[in-house]
């Protein structure tokens, strides 16, 4: 990874460029074994695990409202279809009353 020394700081600097190469790289590595996406991104790149810390943090409101979105609208066809199940069910209860009362019925009659 190419960095840009600024003179007023020591610290390196890197391209949006090279954030995002990293970043995907970590996002891959988590999704392929669940964890570790960071380490090693920062064995592969050189790139400290505080510093690619750092840039998910700096990143996260974007990914919560990606997820919150993705989020409201699974739970807007959540929605509908609890809807329809519980139209269903009552359809059914309503049908079982006569029933119902006929079972009690007969079992007094025992």
């Amino acid at each position: 990874m190419s960095a840009h020394q600024n003179s007023n700081s020591k610290g390196k600097r890197y391209s949006e460029a090279e954030k995002a190469k990293i970043l995907n790289h970590v996002e891959q590595a988590n999704s392929k074994r669940g964890r570790g996406g960071i380490t090693s991104a920062a064995k592969k790149y050189g790139v400290t695990a505080l510093t690619i810390s750092n840039w998910l943090r700096a990143n996260e409101p974007l990914a919560l409202s990606m997820r919150s979105t993705n989020r409201n609208s699974n739970a807007a066809e959540t929605l509908r279809r609890l809807a329809e199940i519980h139209e269903k069910i009552v359809e059914r209860e309503h049908e079982l009353l006569p029933l119902r009362r006929e079972f009690e019925k007969l079992k007094r009659s025992l």
